[in-house]
């Protein structure tokens, strides 16, 4: 009788766990290294802000967040007070999530389709993404030290071995699209690939157009079919003469994706830059001169574009994203900004004119002291009459006439 009740309890309760309501998702998780009474929380991004759907408490090691998702879309796990923020994909079905704080790479997820994908996508693309990580820290330092000294064949050099691995990473993300036509995966790819410059816009549509309908219909989705014409209408209402684009990821990828659809609706120049480097620095070393002499001039019209750009987020998070809240809050420190977007934006701008700013000033000091100097001896009196053989004893301005 006692074995009769233990398998019908074990049978209710596998029924109240996969007993779920539709469109519901559980996240079933181990906390490896996080203390018991932490909170946990899965949020996703939305045009305000993170959205938390769930908060939890680990105790003994586990937790579970539950929640409604109307779409398949990508959420993030993190832990309060801990740098952790782990992506999982939210959709109808219990996930599993084994996080370990200490070696978080080793964490791992599955339980749902999508989550099982996402998973053999980053066990079979680490060793890969191991070598980028190792030569962006091998020779970082040697790219800036070869663009500040304009040593055009060092720069080249390590950028054609860094786009082996980038090459590599493409070519592994293609295949897995091409296999993975219904994992949302494939669409986040695809989506990354367009914003940072890994292929061209035939190439994304073609793949794009290859997924199933389902997925074209999702939040990433529907990015894609929006993102080149939202930029070119920025494009077409400023009207830049240049537009700088970063070059490391894709070596020039997005340049060729983006500039098809912007000469048709406004025509300018588009430069490539390659960045490298602590971003921190890099924005500081970059801003630091220019603002403290005084020559980083801004339009009152900017003040509240800033303003009105940052209404759309949440009160507590509003600061964050403005451009000078984070110029008056970045310190040299690695990940002094919660936000740092618009900032390196502006850093990119201003370096654009470095060079034109790097003008001797004694020199444009002594020209103007001349062309001062020659102007009184034209016109000593300042009536428009220069003095007779005033200015031609000096051999500056025009002979003196009766």
């Amino acid at each position: 009788m006692k074995k009769v009740a233990f398998i019908i309890a074990s049978a209710l309760a596998i029924v109240s766990c996969n007993n779920l309501k539709d469109n519901e998702f559980v996240i079933s998780g181990t906390a490896n290294g996080i203390e018991n009474g932490k909170k946990v929380f899965v949020e996703i991004q939305t045009e305000t802000g993170s959205l938390a759907k769930d908060t939890a408490i680990v105790t003994d090691g586990k937790f579970e967040l539950r929640g409604i998702t109307e779409t398949v879309d990508l959420a993030f796990v993190r832990f309060d007070s801990e740098e952790i923020n782990l992506p999982v994909i939210i959709e109808e079905g219990k996930i599993t999530l084994n996080i370990v704080k200490d070696s978080l790479h080793k964490s791992t997820l599955g339980g749902t389709p999508n989550n099982e994908k996402f998973q053999k996508f980053n066990t079979e693309s680490r060793l890969i993404s191991e070598k980028v990580v190792k030569f962006e820290k091998d020779n970082g330092p040697v790219m800036q030290q070869a663009q500040m000294a304009q040593d055009t064949s060092t720069v080249n050099r390590l950028m054609k071995e860094y786009q082996k691995f980038q090459n590599e990473m493409t070519e592994y993300s293609k295949k897995f699209i091409k296999e993975n036509k219904d994992a949302y995966l494939s669409v986040l790819l695809l989506e990354n690939f367009l914003m940072r410059q890994y292929l061209t816009a035939d190439e994304v549509k073609t793949y794009f157009e290859g997924l199933d309908k389902s997925l074209q219909e999702t939040k990433s989705g529907k990015k894609i079919k929006t993102a080149l014409d939202a930029m070119t209408a920025i494009a077409v209402k400023y009207k830049p003469t240049v537009i700088t684009i970063e070059k490391n990821y894709g070596n020039g990828a997005f340049k060729n994706i983006w500039e098809p659809h912007l000469i048709k609706a406004h025509k300018c120049g588009i430069e490539e830059t390659w960045e490298s480097g602590q971003k921190e620095l890099r924005i500081i070393d970059i801003l630091e001169p220019v603002i403290s002499s005084h020559r980083l001039l801004v339009d009152e019209d900017v003040l509240q574009q800033d303003m009105r750009y940052c209404d759309r987020y949440a009160i507590q998070d509003k600061p964050s994203y403005s451009t000078f809240y984070q110029m008056s809050r970045i310190t040299r420190d690695r990940n002094s900004l919660i936000h740092d977007d618009r900032l390196d934006a502006l850093a990119g701008s201003v370096r654009y004119w470095v060079e034109a700013l790097r003008q001797d000033e004694q020199k444009v000091k002594v020209a103007a002291q001349k062309e001062l100097y020659r102007k009184l001896m034209a016109n000593p009196l300042g009536n428009g009459r220069p003095i007779k053989g005033f200015a031609g004893m000096h051999g500056i301005g025009t002979q003196g006439t009766s």
